[in-house]
């Protein structure tokens, strides 16, 4: 067993980007996965490396892999005197020797990051987790934020993915192909050979159940995966663990030791077993209220001036939405163009006003610009740049309008009902997608907010959750580039 502590492993880091972080181009350079968890070295299958940059071509791909390719890993003090580059994306696994260290070096640039980030959230937000960057943070360029229900049906490793290579007993996975100065997306298939289909099991009862706990507590802390794990009773029930968790302490007990002998053990249980996983999903959705927030329709008034309390102008919509919907209960903040809104994207006649959803008070500021009000108020555009939450002259701060919705959402979560409309403001929904994608407050006015932009949420076992498409969150996040 050879111990990685921090200190060799801030060594490895070094010699592996000392020539990569000479590059000005590179936005980030994060080491992820097992080198990052483990403190054996010898249980250390490969070096995870992610590379986002600006721009990617031929020229520039093959010239990382030729400075990666000059990394001596008998300088790393781990007993390992040969290298292997791994340049393709998903869990495939390298038959590597004892004296073998690979490099799984995943290249992005930064559009094929932010794809990366909506098709595969599972991936992304555990390489977040990371501390051990360079350059900059994955979450800066553009964040995964937190897990949601329906990424387990929808990403690229949720549970119609996995049943699909499972069924055709094969491993997707994906390469970059190039022409010209533009590159393109290979997806390929492996069959599964005996030691990579129990990796691959491995992989998948591993990461549903470690992403089904990370998605119910709503944070990113480090799942260890072992035998008779509590919260796989306490988080997916009884029923799942007693019917499944004979089966999972085999498959930890197999992978600890080693034992390729009975990987065929698993063949048709892991079948079986996502699909239990996959009922679990679906009755958490059934079983959920479902929220759809708007911001209201667009007024005259939306026009880069701070407009809040004071003002109250008509929506200027002129054209409804053809297909509108019929929800259980409505609620609203009292400002009329929230109001008029109802009319405009449902079919419900009967409503709820609330003054938590109210826009923020902007005081004093109320009808300025962001020049004039750079004039008048310099202190809190200062207080802004140094990351502070001033509150506008005689109004309101983020803090303030995070505590009305606090105080909204624990109203709902009261409340009996299946499927209901919220019609608020701009800086209220914020706020609401700030904390629960864990956005730094600081970075809260960035999130971009379109009018009429529906936006789900669910709440599940009295706790609310963000159950939004990924694709909208590029929407959402297009002001963090």
């Amino acid at each position: 067993m050879g111990n990685l502590s921090n200190k060799l492993r801030k060594t490895i880091i070094n010699k592996i980007v000392i020539e990569l972080k000479k590059k000005k181009e590179i936005k980030s350079l994060t080491f992820v996965g097992s080198f990052i968890d483990k403190k054996d070295y010898d249980a250390i299958n490969d070096i995870d490396l992610i590379v986002v940059t600006k721009k990617l071509n031929r020229t520039i791909f093959n010239n990382y892999l030729k400075i990666i390719s000059k990394v001596d890993p008998s300088k790393f003090g781990i007993n390992r005197d040969k290298l292997k580059i791994n340049a393709s994306f998903g869990p495939l696994k390298f038959n590597n020797f004892k004296n073998e260290i690979i490099i799984h070096l995943m290249i992005y640039d930064v559009k094929g990051h932010i794809d990366h980030v909506i098709k595969s959230p599972f991936t992304v937000f555990d390489w977040e987790r990371s501390v051990h960057f360079k350059s900059g943070r994955l979450k800066d360029l553009f964040p995964t934020g937190t897990l949601q229900l329906r990424d387990f049906i929808e990403s690229r490793r949720g549970t119609e993915n996995y049943l699909n290579d499972l069924k055709n007993k094969k491993i997707s996975f994906r390469e970059y192909g190039f022409i010209g100065k533009t590159y393109f997306i290979k997806k390929l298939n492996q069959k599964l050979i005996e030691r990579d289909k129990f990796e691959y099991i491995y992989h998948i009862v591993r990461n549903l159940i470690s992403n089904y706990i990370k998605f119910k507590r709503q944070n990113n802390e480090l799942i260890i995966f072992k035998k008779n794990h509590k919260e796989i009773k306490n988080k997916l029930g009884n029923k799942f663990f007693n019917k499944n968790i004979k089966k999972i302490n085999t498959l930890i007990d197999c992978k600890n030791k080693i034992d390729q002998k009975k990987s065929s053990y698993f063949d048709k249980w892991i079948i079986s077993f996502v699909k239990d996983f996959q009922k679990i999903i679906n009755n958490d959705y059934q079983k959920s209220k479902k929220i759809i927030f708007y911001r209201h329709a667009k007024t005259i008034l939306n026009n880069a001036t701070f407009l809040g309390q004071k003002f109250n102008p008509n929506i200027s919509i002129s054209k409804k939405i053809e297909k509108k919907v019929k929800f259980d209960t409505i609620f609203t903040s009292p400002l009329k163009r929230s109001i008029q809104t109802i009319n405009v994207i449902t079919k419900n006649k009967t409503y709820s006003i609330d003054k938590d959803l109210l826009e923020i008070d902007y005081g004093k500021a109320e009808g300025l610009n962001y020049n004039e009000l750079k004039i008048k108020y310099p202190k809190i555009i200062d207080m802004w740049k140094n990351g502070k939450d001033p509150s506008f002259p005689e109004g309101e701060s983020h803090h303030d309008i995070n505590l009305r919705k606090k105080r909204f959402i624990n109203k709902m979560k009261k409340i009996n009902f299946k499927y209901s409309c919220v019609i608020t403001h701009n800086v209220f929904i914020r706020c609401l997608i700030g904390e629960s994608f864990a956005i730094d407050k600081k970075d809260w006015f960035k999130i971009n907010i379109p009018h009429l932009f529906p936006l789900e949420f669910i709440i599940l076992d009295n706790r609310l959750y963000p159950n939004i498409p990924r694709s909208n969150l590029k929407i959402l996040f297009s002001n963090f580039l």
